[in-house]
Parts: C-alpha cells; sequence; structure tokens
C-alpha cells in the first residue's frame, strides 16, 4: 500500500511537513483516469483518480502517521496551546449559557484522553474481570458533546474499539448490539441511563454518566447497582484516571478502531469494521483534496454517532482546528445560536439543513424594510446574475453582501459540504453566490468511513460527487435489463474497493460476503453515471426498482430527485407504485414558506396566507391537483415517461421522521418502512385513482 506521491517526499518528516504542502491543486485530482484493459464485457474499466497517473489508491500520508494515534501525537506536539474542543457553560446565576466558549487547549485534550483511557482500563479490570483487558468494546450514548471526543481519543490511546449507540436504533437494536459486542463499559448522557438499564445485557458492568451525579440521582445509582453495574460519572472516572495512570497501549493500523453500526434502510444493523488503515485513510483523502482555512473553527453538528461528523473530526484535530459543541445538541434548531457566537470557519451538514439555510436566507432579504432591503435585494439578485470578478459585485460583496454572512454568524465562513443525499444545484449555487463560500459536495458511507469522493471548492457541475479520492478505486457494474451501462450511458452500480473501504461487518460473515467480493470490492447497491472526466453522480439505488402493471421498471429514487431538484416548496418526497396499477403515486413534505409563496403566485389559491390556512387545504382535492400540476411542470425537462410521473399526492408537513424509523439519521428514506406507516394513504389514493 503505498504513500501519497508528493514532489520532494524525501524532505517530509511528518505532519509538520505536511500541512504547508496541501491540499493538492485542484486540477490535479479533478478527475478520474480508466486503467487500461481493465473493462470486461460484466464491469467497465477500474477508475483511479488523476492525480495517482493510473498508480495504486494510497493509504497514508507519511511512514509516521499510520494510526490516528499518530497523527494527534504530533498535531499535539504542533497545536499544544491552540483551542481544542469547546462548550458553552450554564450560568446558574442568570438561568442562561454563556454568551461566550469555554475551551480547552490541545495540551489539556491529550492529558484528559489518558486519564479517561487509564480509568477505563482500572474500571474493566476492577469491575468486569470476565471481560478480555485486551480486546473489550467502550459504548457511547450521547448527544453530542466534548467528553465524546476525550473518550474516542483515549481509545485511540489504549488500543480500545469503540461502537456508538444513538436512540433512532431503537430498544430492540441497542439490546442487540451491546449484546453482540459483549460491551462492559458505557459512556452515557444521563438521559440515556434508563434506556441501557432496559436493554438487559449480562456484560455490561461499569456506566459512566457524562453529567455529574448528585444526590437527586440517588435511585439511579441504585438500579445500577441492583444490576450489578457501577454508575459513576465523568469526573469521578477522570479522577480515578489521575490516582492510576496507565500506560498507553499503542495500536497499529490493524487495529480495530471503532465498529460503526448502520441503521441502513432495511433490515437489522449491521456494524462496519473500521480500522486504524481505515481512519488513516480516510484523513488522508481529506488532506490531499479539501484545504483547510487559515485558524481553522468548526461547530460539532451532525451525529457523532455517525461516521460523517467523526471523519470530519479526525481532519480537524490533525490541523489544529478549534471544535465548538453546540449548547442544545438534542435541538438542532438552537445551532444557529451557536453559529452566531462560534464564527466557523467551515461545516459539514445534509441537504436538509442547507435548504433550510437557504429559505432562511430567501425570507430574511425579501421582507427586509425600506432601502436597505431594495439594496440587499439588489445586490443579491445582480451577483446571482454575474461573475463574481465583475466591477459591480466587488464593491456590492464588501458593502452590502458581507453584511448577510456576519449576521449569521458567517462572518469567516470559507466552505461548506454536504453529504448523506443529494443537494439541487440551484441550491448550491445560491449558497455560493450569497455566503460568498466555497461548496464541496461529497459521496461516502459507513462502509467508506465518510467520503471517498468529493468534487472541487468551485466545482461547475453541481450534479457530481466529483471524482474518486486519492484512497480508493471503482468500477460500474453492468445493469442491462434496467438499462444501466458503460458503454450505453456510462452507468451502473458503483463498485468500490482501496485503502479505506472496509472488509468486514463485525460478527456477520453473511452480510460481509454479501457486500464484499473475493478481490475486495464492496458493491455499495448505489447507481452511478460518470461523466468524460470519470466525474460521479449518484443517480439511483439498485433496490428501487420496481415494476409497474405494464412491465415497465421504475427508478424511485432517481424519479424522486427530479421531483426534488425542480421543486423548491418539496423537502420530501416518497414515490410509489404498485405491481398490479399503471401509474405512481407520491407522499410529499412541503416547505411551507416557498409553498405559501406559490399560492400567492397562482390564480386560484391567493387567499392562503397563512401556516393554518395552508394545512386545513393541504390535502383537498383540488389543491392536490394544483400541486400535481406544478410538480410535474417542473420536472417536464427532464425527460420522464408519462408513467413516471405520479398521477396522485398525499401532502404532509415532515411525513418521514427518524423517530418513527421513514428516514435513516441522515435523512436517506427507509422505503419499505415508509410504505408500511403509509400503507393505508397509499390504499386510499388507489382507490381515489389518477387525479390528474
Amino acid at each position: 500500500m503505498p504513500h501519497l506521491p508528493l514532489p520532494d517526499y524525501d524532505k517530509v518528516h511528518g505532519l509538520k511537513d505536511l500541512i504547508p504542502r496541501l491540499a493538492l491543486p485542484f486540477d490535479l485530482h479533478d478527475h478520474s483516469d480508466p486503467v487500461p484493459g481493465t473493462e470486461t464485457e460484466e464491469f467497465s474499466p477500474i477508475f483511479r483518480n488523476g492525480y495517482l497517473k493510473g498508480g495504486e489508491p494510497v493509504g497514508y500520508l507519511h511512514d509516521s502517521l499510520l494510526t490516528f494515534y499518530d497523527f494527534f501525537e504530533q498535531s499535539v506536539k504542533l497545536f499544544g496551546k491552540n483551542k481544542s474542543i469547546g462548550h458553552r457553560e450554564f450560568n446558574p446565576k442568570t438561568g442562561k449559557f454563556n454568551e461566550y466558549y469555554s475551551w480547552d487547549t490541545y495540551d489539556q485534550l491529550a492529558a484528559n484522553r489518558t486519564k479517561f483511557g487509564s480509568a477505563m482500563m482500572h474500571l474493566v479490570e476492577k469491575y468486569a474481570p470476565d471481560a478480555d483487558l485486551e480486546n473489550f468494546v467502550l459504548t457511547l450514548f450521547s448527544a453530542n458533546k466534548p467528553e465524546w471526543i476525550v473518550a474516542d481519543l483515549a481509545c485511540h490511546a489504549y488500543s480500545i474499539p469503540n461502537t456508538p449507540l444513538y436512540d433512532t436504533l431503537g430498544h430492540e437494536s441497542t439490546e442487540y448490539i451491546l449484546k453482540l459486542t459483549e460491551s462492559p463499559i458505557v459512556l452515557l448522557s444521563k438521559n440515556k441511563i434508563q434506556k441501557v438499564f432496559e436493554a438487559h445485557t449480562p456484560f455490561l458492568k461499569i456506566m459512566i454518566s457524562i453529567e455529574p451525579l448528585t444526590a437527586d440521582d440517588e435511585e439511579l445509582v441504585k438500579t445500577a447497582k441492583d444490576q450489578g453495574i457501577e454508575l459513576i460519572d465523568y469526573a469521578t472516572a477522570l479522577d480515578i484516571g489521575t490516582k492510576n495512570p496507565k500506560p498507553h497501549r499503542i495500536p497499529t493500523p490493524d487495529t480495530l478502531y471503532t465498529i460503526s453500526f448502520t441503521s441502513g434502510t432495511t433490515g437489522v444493523p449491521k456494524g462496519v469494521e473500521l480500522r486504524h488503515s481505515h481512519i488513516v485513510a480516510a484523513d488522508t483523502f481529506l488532506f490531499a483534496h479539501v484545504p483547510i482555512p487559515k485558524e481553522p473553527v468548526s461547530l460539532v453538528f451532525l451525529p457523532l454517532a455517525h461516521v460523517y461528523e467523526r471523519f470530519k473530526i479526525i481532519y480537524e484535530l490533525s490541523q489544529g482546528a478549534a471544535i465548538g459543541f453546540p449548547h442544545n445538541p438534542e435541538n438542532p434548531r438552537s445551532f444557529m445560536e451557536d453559529i452566531k457566537l462560534l464564527k466557523p470557519t467551515h461545516m459539514s451538514s445534509v441537504p436538509r439543513l442547507y435548504n433550510r439555510i437557504e429559505s432562511g436566507l430567501k425570507d430574511k432579504i425579501k421582507t427586509m424594510p425600506g432601502f436597505k432591503g431594495w439594496l440587499v435585494r439588489f445586490a443579491v439578485d445582480y451577483k446571482l446574475k454575474h461573475d463574481d470578478d465583475s466591477f459591480l459585485v466587488k464593491i456590492l460583496q464588501p458593502l452590502v453582501l458581507n453584511k448577510i454572512r456576519e449576521q449569521i454568524g458567517f462572518g469567516k465562513l470559507d466552505f461548506l459540504i454536504s453529504g448523506g443525499s443529494p443537494l439541487s444545484g440551484d441550491s448550491i449555487f445560491y449558497l455560493r453566490k450569497v455566503l460568498n463560500s466555497g461548496f464541496f459536495q461529497g459521496y461516502g458511507s459507513s462502509e467508506t468511513f465518510g467520503g471517498i469522493a468529493i468534487t472541487t471548492k468551485h466545482a461547475k457541475d453541481t450534479s457530481r460527487t466529483g471524482a474518486i479520492g486519492v484512497t480508493a478505486e471503482f468500477k460500474l457494474r453492468n445493469l442491462p435489463d434496467l438499462n444501466y451501462t458503460y458503454k450505453e450511458n456510462r452507468s451502473g452500480e458503483l463498485l468500490l474497493r482501496g485503502p479505506q473501504v472496509f472488509s468486514t461487518y463485525f460478527k456477520n460473515p453473511e452480510a460481509t460476503s454479501q457486500a464484499v467480493d473475493a478481490e475486495g470490492w464492496f458493491s455499495t447497491g448505489d447507481i452511478a453515471q460518470i461523466d468524460e472526466g470519470g466525474r460521479i453522480a449518484i443517480i439511483d439505488r439498485v433496490k428501487n426498482f420496481f415494476k409497474l402493471a405494464q412491465g415497465e421498471y421504475i427508478a424511485a429514487e432517481k424519479i424522486e430527485n427530479f421531483y426534488l431538484a425542480n421543486n423548491s416548496f418539496t423537502s420530501q418526497f416518497f414515490a410509489y407504485g404498485d405491481s398490479f396499477q399503471n401509474y405512481l403515486v407520491g407522499i410529499v413534505g412541503i416547505e411551507e414558506p416557498d409553498l405559501l409563496k406559490l399560492c400567492q403566485q397562482s390564480k386560484t389559491y391567493t387567499k392562503i396566507k397563512t401556516h393554518e390556512q395552508l394545512l386545513q387545504r393541504l390535502n383537498d382535492l383540488e389543491f392536490r391537483k394544483f400541486i400535481i400540476g406544478e410538480l410535474n411542470k417542473n420536472v417536464d425537462h427532464c425527460g420522464l415517461f408519462s408513467f413516471e410521473k405520479i398521477k396522485n399526492v398525499y401532502l404532509a408537513v415532515d411525513p418521514f421522521k427518524v423517530d418513527d424509523e421513514t428516514i435513516t439519521p441522515t435523512m436517506k428514506l427507509k422505503r419499505n418502512n415508509a410504505q408500511k406507516h403509509f400503507q393505508s394513504v397509499i390504499d386510499e389514493m388507489y382507490k381515489e385513482g389518477p387525479i390528474v
């Protein structure tokens, strides 16, 4: 497995020398090239990043950086006095959270990492004598909090694998994971303790509450003791670690780092085994493709229980970034308050958040009063229609447009990254322009420890997720029955292989053999289409196909993405076709502000002006006919056949929710669950028949 080829590599001696040399120039890595002689009847050629010039995918940056423990140790030496992780403390005198962040330095973070790791080793040895001290698993069950990072780094330093839990897994999956991993120790939020009590796992012997335990928690401590569990709080654990120091158990590249259980869109959760070699490859990917801003600052926005946010944080910790945590991590609507105080330089999230930011910006700009409002609207409209280097844009940017950024906390914003599902090109264009920001769009999964393909910062083709990164290779499996082949339309099922790609599901050989073949190729289940530069666009899922009564194949996700991308008043979309019927129906989540605006612009529904009025009319027959007309009119240019357009619709505000398991925490539709949840609604639509 080679290292990243760099000019003057012999002069590189570690992280200090690498940081000034990376990221790579965009024009060197913004394309993927086919490897000659690798195309077969069943598969496209193998594609690798253009920077590699046909060479093998790389697994690491430098010989001194083979585990994330190596990265963090060098980072502490470079950035020891820098801010590392920060939070807003609650002030009991004011009854509010402070209007500023309190920070630990990298030196302090490293010290607490060692204290917590020592405590884990001591506690497991003392209270879980049947556990394998060389091979036990720490479970993490909490919203985003600084202690999460401390514990994760402790796992690196002591070669302890960890696994996160999250509420949306449900009780049965939580119990399943705790028993499967035989985890003897859990770090968790106080409000998760009762849920773990209910899991009834015989292996669990230690619970560490992130929040302090007080006299009011005596009943929790008693219940734990009755179940044979030692319950302490985080501060006590640090004290135990201070009094019982243990030397680091330094990991190797093959040391298991985490078992990331994915809720997936079907079936029981599968545990993706990710080793230090995978985390180092992921860090290499980011170093190569994403230039870090100067004095980087970020907010931990997405759940740390999922690889997307952890993927981002390993890069930030390698670059000496200041990482702030939200004051109310279980309420994303409060995050804008933290952003205003933190002033992040970059942020990663999913399309739904960016859609809300876009909608909020548009509403704010539209309703600004007086001459100031007119000037802002003029400036935004002018910039949307002209190049950034035009004379007037250069004047309007500092005088008018930058003030919009500053008001919402994005005054220092350098770039945004979107992943998880496609974001419309119009939204990317609008946010780039109004926020004067770079915008990356990436593709990845739990099985690749985050992003494995990414656009450049200012990529013009917003339909794509960019070229494959330097840490993997891909090919396409031809699907002639579905009309996806490399020769006909440069498309097929995406298969991945390389240092960043997993090879094993935890204690699940059947799922492993179904997903990974003998040559190490991981079948993603995603259908990709690639352009002449080998840049990837995810256009569908293999399992999202079904037949209508006339025998026509329907690519549901492709259709849903067309509707979502071309109808700003939609936020969620589920297209369904009964195999005994010859037309599609849809369940559509609406964006209220945009739909109200559409009503005002129509001839028939100008009287609908409020949320309440909209909800009253939402599923009236005539209103639904109006909406279907708009939906189908806006996708006319997409080339859909008549049988691919919906003929009946049910409208709702946020019809699909994580809590009812119709979407995953990364907002991917759980198609089978969604169908079951809305089966009675679907039956009613088919009973009613086509309404257009």
